[in-house]
């Protein structure tokens, strides 16, 4: 060194950067065997392929061309065009599974010789080739091609059809397999349809029939749960989205036989086959809608179904489509007899009507003999001379004739109708209520609410049509109550012939009232949505029963001026008000940090102890995650950022447990993620989802709803006291005069 000049220029060392790499764990299909390797971001992946392959004893053949990667999580097939997508890493991503596996075209050219190869006798080794081909299809759009191409479409074809000529135990598995295969064909990527060719519409008609046969009895336990669900479900996407076999399976159905399926113990099933008879509905002509109307309005249909819908194991969507159906079966059961008007072949039923109300047994003997024309006045007919005339009005039309005949002839109702004419029971005739006529206007008012004839229903309604399945007394029933609640308004009220309107409109707004309050959110806890229903349903004939005319003042100021603008601004503002001044309390306990268990949606069984908390910025949630369920120690952080946060949802209470879910964002290839976090406390829950909904998306919750609602009574009080009436909009504020000089006349 002593021998280098001063002043000699130095030669500058190059830095090196570190190559950047993937981390994998590559392991093979058919081995245990997991090894950690380096997928460097410049490196082919058959080079990566040529040196992880010497680390596998159990491959034979080295050869690097005969085989690909494959991501675990997806099984999709890892190439150079979508490498940098599939396998990017995140803050939760830390490596990812790969299997070591044939190349696309060997392994599809694998998969078909193992199929074909497999006999119906070993059914053991063609169902879990069946699964594992299965399995790519589902995956790899790619892989379906080729398995489709290279003759799989024909092969699985054979195999249903000797399948099912086979008495093997395990056909019904084979099956199942089978056709799972043939639908991600047609669902998943549309390689053909289900009235392609005559091959499809056969494989169809035998779905069909093994339905029918599924619940005979001697099939019954043999046909298992999960290939009716399979094919029940199939045949409602065919429904919806192929012309040609739908009309084959409106023939081959037998809708007698399959309703027996709803008694099966798989809750799936019963929504599955709900769900299809909703798409029969929809999709079916008129005709058709029509046998299938006779058919569920049968005894025995109505039996199953109320037997079905009052099980403690239905949870929300099952009650939806049990709604669903009923009105389906109302629309067609209604829809032609509120178009169809009364004429005079009808009369005769009018006299009958006259005869069981006004029966010599039932009236005191002092009373008076009353002419027909008094009778019919009683009754509260319009038309005295011509009463038909009273129902020209479609709708309600005849069904309105239907309902009066039903309530005189019906036991519970026989002594009502009694009061309605009894001059007893009124001063004065003008007093009487007017049964003909209010059993009129009820019907058509109820029709436009039920929206009967309309292809849609009201969310609000779902509660009636869920009661009318439930039941055993129908519609008729609920009109009756309706008809009688009327009757007590009358004489609340106090009013006369005169008054019909008015008493007319305090009926709908009980109505109102009674189904805004059901429909109201309310806490659960810890009861299954079956039993909830039943208590609403309950709610709702209690307070049928007990409504008096005083319950609608208290309950209009809730709903009766919500359509005014001063009142929306109103609520805007306090709604504003309220948010504001929850936002930093709810937000002060978010960054206070809770502890849960969290769980995902697609594994609840796995849970963890995790540490929440936001920072003070609003900004990230920083997790701690502990070793175990009653471990102090922390294992892992994490964050999450909450601009990924896309949604919350809270969930029912299960097992003195409450809980609520989070969808967040991922940056990789799952792309969405649900998790659940749930604690003892509904407290915390409660504080916790109004936070999360205030910091994420700050629109009122259901609590704050009806805190405001409280509110609004509140500020309005002593404008009900003084009955000043609020504007339809808001008055606008009046111009400025031209100058402020203002003469003052003495006269």
């Amino acid at each position: 060194m002593n021998n280098i000049r001063q002043n000699t220029p130095t030669i500058p060392i190059k830095q090196i950067p570190s190559k950047k790499f993937i981390p994998l764990v590559v392991g093979t299909p058919d081995s245990d065997l997991k090894i950690p390797a380096k997928l460097f971001e410049e490196q082919k992946i058959q080079n990566f392929i040529q040196d992880v392959l010497a680390h596998f004893e159990n491959i034979k053949d080295k050869n690097a061309v005969l085989y690909a990667i494959r991501l675990c999580k997806t099984n999709q097939y890892i190439n150079e065009k979508n490498r940098a997508e599939l396998l990017s890493l995140t803050s939760s991503t830390k490596f990812h599974d790969v299997d070591l596996c044939l190349n696309l075209e060997t392994e599809v050219k694998c998969s078909i010789e193992k199929i074909s190869g497999s006999r119906i006798t070993n059914a053991d080794s063609l169902i879990s080739h069946l699964i594992s081909v299965e399995k790519y299809i589902s995956a790899d759009k790619i892989f379906a091609l080729e398995f489709y191409a290279k003759g799989g479409r024909k092969i699985i074809i054979d195999f249903i059809q000797e399948c099912e000529k086979s008495s093997d135990s395990k056909k019904w598995s084979m099956l199942y397999h089978l056709y799972k295969i043939f639908i991600l064909f047609i669902k998943n990527w549309s390689l053909f349809t289900w009235d392609t060719s005559e091959t499809e519409l056969n494989l169809l008609k035998s779905t069909c029939e093994i339905l029918n046969e599924s619940t005979k009895d001697s099939k019954k336990e043999i046909i298992p749960d999960f290939l009716v669900l399979l094919y029940l479900q199939n045949l409602n996407d065919v429904m919806l989205n192929c012309i040609s076999a739908r009309e084959l399976i409106l023939k081959e159905i037998k809708f007698h036989d399959i309703l027996f399926l709803i008694q099966r113990s798989e809750i799936q099933i019963k929504e599955a086959l709900l769900i299809f008879l909703n798409s029969c509905f929809l999709k079916g002509d008129t005709n058709f809608r029509k046998n299938l109307n006779s058919i569920l309005s049968q005894p025995l249909a109505n039996s199953l179904l109320r037997e079905a819908s009052l099980s403690e194991n239905n949870f929300e969507r099952i009650f939806k489509n049990f709604a669903l159906l009923q009105k389906n079966i109302l629309d067609i059961e209604f829809s032609i007899r509120i178009r169809t008007p009364v004429d005079k072949v009808h009369f005769t039923r009018i006299e009958e009507i006259c005869k069981m109300v006004f029966d010599p047994s039932l009236v005191n003997s002092t009373e008076k003999t009353l002419t027909d024309d008094e009778k019919l006045s009683r009754l509260g007919f319009m038309n005295i001379k011509n009463p038909i005339h009273d129902f020209d009005q479609t709708p309600p039309g005849i069904l309105a004739l239907d309902f009066l005949e039903y309530f005189t002839k019906n036991k519970i109702f026989k002594s009502v109708v009694q009061n309605f004419v009894n001059e007893r029971s009124v001063k004065n005739l003008e007093y009487m209520f007017p049964f003909a006529k209010a059993s009129i206007y009820i019907i058509k008012h109820l029709i436009e609410i039920l929206k009967i004839g309309k292809n849609e229903i009201d969310q609000k309604t779902e509660i009636l049509f869920i009661l009318f399945i439930i039941s055993p007394d129908g519609i008729f029933d609920f009109f009756g109550k309706i008809l009688w609640l009327f009757y007590r308004l009358w004489i609340e009220m106090k009013a006369q012939s005169l008054d019909f309107e008015r008493a007319l409109n305090a009926l709908k707004d009980s109505l109102y009232i009674i189904l805004t309050d059901l429909n109201k959110f309310e806490k659960r806890n810890g009861q299954g949505y079956s039993s909830i229903i039943k208590k609403k349903l309950s709610d709702l004939n209690n307070l049928v029963d007990t409504w008096k005319y005083d319950l609608i003042k208290k309950g209009k100021s809730r709903y009766d001026k919500s359509g005014l603008e001063p009142i929306k601004e109103l609520e805007i503002i306090l709604t504003n008000e309220v948010i504001e001044n929850l936002r930093p309390k709810r937000l002060k306990a978010l960054c206070k940090g809770e502890t849960f268990e969290k769980s995902n949606l697609k594994d609840k069984k796995t849970k963890q102890k995790q540490f929440w908390s936001l920072s003070p910025d609003y900004k990230t949630f920083n997790i701690s995650e502990f070793e175990n369920l009653q471990s102090t120690e922390v294992k892992t952080a994490t964050q999450i950022e909450v601009e990924f946060i896309k949604d919350i949802k809270k969930d029912e209470p299960r097992k003195q447990m409450f809980s609520f879910q989070i969808v967040c964002l991922r940056m990789d290839e799952i792309g969405e993620e649900t998790i659940i976090l749930s604690n003892q406390s509904e407290t915390i829950i409660d504080a916790w989802f109004d936070g999360l909904s205030i910091l994420i998306n700050p629109k009122p919750t259901t609590s704050i709803t009806c805190f405001v609602e409280c509110l609004i009574d509140v500020r309005l009080l002593d404008i009900n006291t003084l009955g000043i009436e609020i504007p339809q909009k808001i008055p606008e504020i009046p111009t400025l005069p031209a100058d402020f000089d203002f003469n003052i006349k003495n006269e």
